[in-house]
């Protein structure tokens, strides 16, 4: 069975050659422009990503009484899948 992360990383091997090839990237050559894009693609894209990735889990705000609130609807199957 394939991990997700294996499944993720397959999935982006096409839109990750696009965007290699739209860069300038040319294989057995040495790089020169297309070294600033790949570093942005590999290095810093992933960064902003990551940091945007933070901001809903500092402006959710949980408690432990929302917790409670949560966990009882929950265990109530109120939000299980098909339920009207």
């Amino acid at each position: 069975m394939l991990s997700f992360g294996v499944k993720l990383a397959t999935a982006l091997c096409a839109p990750v050659t696009v965007l290699i090839k739209a860069v300038g990237y040319v294989p057995n050559v040495e790089q020169t422009a297309a070294k600033v894009s790949i570093n942005f693609m590999v290095n810093i894209l992933p960064a902003i990503l990551a940091i945007v990735s933070l901001i809903p889990v500092f402006l959710y705000k949980l408690n432990d009484k929302r917790v409670a609130e949560i966990r009882a609807d929950l265990d109530a199957g109120k939000h299980a899948w098909g339920h009207k």
